[in-house]
Formats: C-alpha cells, sequence, structure tokens
C-alpha cells in the first residue's frame, strides 16, 4: 500500500521537499500542487524580465546543503566557465530558474524509475479536511485521500491598503501584484507611483524600464529608501557575535551589537550575517515581548543590513534618483482616489508631517509578500484557518508550528507540516536559500522516518 502526500506549492520548498522524499524505501505516492505550469521554480524565479539579477551569489545558491558548489558547477558547465567566474557573481534570475526546472526533471525522472510516482497537478487547492484519519483535499476538478499533506505554498500576493477601495482592486490603475505587473495598461509618459521602497520595488523599477516606460517613477514607503549594495568580499571579521550561545535576551544581544558597531562601524552587515547564522535558535528563545519589541522598533534596521542587491542593481538606482526620473519619499499615505484616467494620492511626509499629493496614472503595490493567515481572502490558508485546522502566530508572521518537525500546532495532531516563509513566526530568517533547503532535507527525513514507523 503506498504512503499518499499531498505538497501544496510547487515552488523551490515543494519541489525539493519532494526530490529529497525519493529516498524513503516506503512506496510513495506524491501529489504537487501549483498555480503555474513551471514547477520547480517559482514566481521568485521566472521573472518578467531577464536582466533582473539574483540578490545573493551563486556561490551561495546551491539547492543541496551538501553540495555547496552545485549551482557554480552547473553554471560552470553550462557556460564553460571556471568556477572562480561564477562564485561571486549575481547571475540572473531566470537562469536560476532555469537550474531548478532541470533539478525538477530529474526529480521526476527518479521518481519514474523508482517504485514511487509523483503526480504534478496545475491548479488552486480549495479545501484540506480532516476525515476519518485521512485528508481529503479538493480542487475545482478532483478529489483525494491523503495520509500527509506539506503546506509549502510560497510567498503571497501583499496585502491591499487599507486607502484602496475594494472596488479598485482590479482596476486598470492598479497592479496588485508586483511580480506580474500590468506593463500593457501603463502609458509610457506618465507618472506612477511604487507604494514600498524594499528589494520589491527594485525589481519593479527595472521592470517597468526594460517595457519601455520613460515616465517619472515615485515610490511612498514609511521609512524612505534604506537598501545598500552587496560589498566586495573581505577578511572574514572576528566578532563576539560569532560565539554567542542561546538562550540569550534581545537586550543582551543589542548591547553586544552596539559594542561591536563601535569597533567596526562600516560592517553592519557583517555583523549581522554572523547573527542570521544562528537567528533562527535566537528567535525561538526570545519572549513574546522581544519578538514584539523587535518587530516595532528593530525589524527595519535589521532589514537595512540583512537585504542587500547586486552592485550593478544599486548603480541602477543611484542614477535614476540622480537623474530626478525616481523620486523616493519618506512618508505615510493618507488616501487615494482613483478615478478614471488617474490616481490622486495623499500623503504626509515622515519628517515635517506636511501634507503632500500625486497625481499618477498607475499605482504597483510593492510593499511585500502578505504574511497574516486571518485576513479573509479565497486562499487555502485562510481556508484552514477559518476551518480550525492551523493557527496563527502571536504576531500573524506565520503559521504556530512545531520547529522540530515542522508540524502545525493543533490538538488534534493533523498530519500538516508547513515550509518556508510560513515559519516566520516561529524562525523569523526563513525565506532564503540557504535556509529553505536545509528545511526541505529536514522534513523530508521527518516524514520517512514517520513513514518507516508505520
Amino acid at each position: 500500500m503506498k504512503i499518499k502526500i499531498g505538497i501544496i506549492g510547487g515552488g523551490f520548498s515543494g519541489a525539493m521537499l519532494a526530490r529529497h522524499l525519493l529516498n524513503s524505501k516506503q512506496n510513495l505516492e506524491i501529489y504537487i500542487f501549483n498555480n503555474d505550469v513551471k514547477f520547480g521554480r517559482g514566481i521568485a524565479y521566472q521573472a518578467q524580465i531577464d536582466s533582473l539579477l539574483l540578490n545573493v551569489p551563486a556561490g551561495k545558491m546551491s539547492a543541496y546543503s551538501n553540495q555547496p558548489d552545485h549551482f557554480v558547477d552547473w553554471l560552470n558547465k553550462k557556460n564553460k566557465k571556471s568556477k572562480d567566474e561564477f562564485d561571486q557573481k549575481f547571475v540572473a534570475r531566470n537562469e536560476y530558474g532555469c537550474y531548478l526546472s532541470e533539478i525538477w526533471e530529474e526529480t521526476k525522472q527518479l521518481a519514474a524509475i523508482s517504485d514511487h510516482r509523483i503526480t504534478p497537478i496545475i491548479g488552486k487547492v480549495l479545501q484540506i479536511i480532516p476525515k476519518d484519519g485521512v485528508l481529503e483535499l479538493k480542487t475545482n476538478e478532483l478529489k483525494l485521500s491523503l495520509d500527509f499533506c506539506v503546506l509549502a505554498c510560497g510567498n503571497s500576493l501583499p496585502t491591499h491598503p487599507k486607502t484602496i477601495a475594494e472596488k479598485d482592486f482590479n482596476s486598470i490603475r492598479y497592479s496588485g501584484n508586483p511580480w506580474r505587473i500590468k506593463v500593457e495598461e501603463i502609458q509610457s509618459d506618465k507618472e506612477v507611483l511604487l507604494l514600498g521602497a524594499g528589494l520589491t520595488m527594485v525589481d519593479a523599477i527595472q521592470v517597468l524600464r526594460a517595457n519601455g516606460f520613460i515616465g517619472k517613477i515615485n515610490c511612498i514607503s514609511p521609512h524612505g529608501f534604506k537598501i545598500l549594495p552587496h560589498e566586495k568580499p573581505t577578511e572574514e571579521l572576528q566578532s563576539e557575535l560569532k560565539f554567542i550561545n542561546t538562550p540569550i535576551r534581545l537586550f543582551e544581544i543589542l548591547k553586544l551589537f552596539h559594542q561591536e558597531m563601535r569597533l567596526h562601524p562600516t560592517k553592519s552587515a557583517d555583523l549581522v550575517s554572523l547573527l542570521r547564522a544562528k537567528s533562527g535558535a535566537i528567535w525561538s528563545n526570545f519572549t513574546h515581548e522581544e519578538r514584539d519589541f523587535f518587530m516595532r522598533h528593530l525589524r527595519h534596521k535589521w532589514g537595512v543590513a540583512r537585504h542587500r542587491i547586486p552592485p550593478e542593481s544599486y548603480a541602477i538606482l543611484q542614477d535614476e534618483i540622480k537623474g530626478r526620473s525616481l523620486q523616493i519619499s519618506a512618508g505615510k499615505i493618507t488616501a487615494m482616489n482613483f478615478q478614471e484616467s488617474s490616481v490622486l494620492v495623499e500623503y504626509e511626509e515622515r519628517r515635517s508631517k506636511k501634507k503632500r499629493s500625486l497625481l499618477v496614472q498607475h499605482v504597483i503595490n510593492c510593499t511585500g509578500p502578505a504574511s497574516d493567515i486571518t485576513v479573509p481572502n479565497d486562499g487555502i490558508l485562510n481556508s484552514l484557518y477559518q476551518n480550525g485546522i492551523i493557527q496563527a502566530d502571536p504576531l500573524y508572521l506565520g503559521i504556530k508550528t512545531d520547529i522540530k518537525n515542522y508540524q502545525i500546532y493543533s490538538e488534534e495532531n493533523y498530519p500538516i507540516y508547513a515550509l518556508g516563509n510560513l515559519l516566520k513566526g516561529e524562525l523569523w530568517e526563513t525565506t532564503a536559500i540557504n535556509e529553505l533547503r536545509i528545511q526541505c532535507e529536514e522534513l523530508a527525513q521527518v516524514l520517512i522516518n514517520t513513514f518507516n514507523k508505520q
């Protein structure tokens, strides 16, 4: 009798989990659901334009934690270059997508010659209902009975700002999906507004320009523009942060961090990287009050040091700012009035508190992926929440999950597991490839051990 597993999400996490599950000696039927035909790469690695680069050097992007050169070797073989050519290079995001697609094809071939079966299904999962010892999964076209289910849903679309009326969510003047901008609906010589000044904004600007947009780009975010470029690798930083042990209190870390900043005033990113290596263990030991304090007062500062972009991308933005074709403002939007041919935007400047207004022809939501599963929508996560199957973490960053085995918290001990950004409330840093690949490997082993006990 085969064990039936459903994986919701066919991006990196879902596809790599399926790959590692093939190590099981039990016979498996793996059903992997994706809203897109391109399994394995997810929306992050099928960019709208080929010039968008990874925000991490190729040497850190292997899909396998025990084969750190796997991606670089793939690039070397494909381009007939030496390893050093690519190790510190920021390659195209779509090229990384091709790498993941090849791994997915290999996974299907491995399954075909083994006792396992992988069935990719393009479509939206509507319901997962525990019933009579199994999980009943439903889409518009089918119903399956599963023994286990894994939520590997990837990034959700950004939450619509409260200043946009529900009737305007589908307006031709608004792009709610920043990874699929409605470029065909944007006049090339008018002004646009980007909401948010993070990594998504950087991509959106390049997509607009690559599609012939020559108008002015406005950007408004609470803190303005703080993104910095990656620096050239230097000698390994010697810091006390490397040797901290858990549990450790938040204010102890802050005190030590400030001490180290006095010694290394230009190395905030390196210091954060040292902390990030242990961020899961540190965050897990924080009290709710410490996590809440971090989110309210330190989250943005962490992001500034943590999220860097390639020097090439940074140079593009600096040219835009110097040429005044890009204006980034720190402030709070107070109203947006969608009209037939324009959008009137009102906002308050952060420092001066002055009231300002803009008239633009299109608004693009670059505020980042939504994380609150309690917000009503037609997605599977909200469905599971409404049915009392999953719970939001106290800060509404993801799902309450036992990070020791990735199983969701439930009184009924449902055989449902979670990966990736859904663990943000439990681990904080859980979206980069180096974190996701380890989670996939660990969860696969947890499930295989569970199979063997049955």
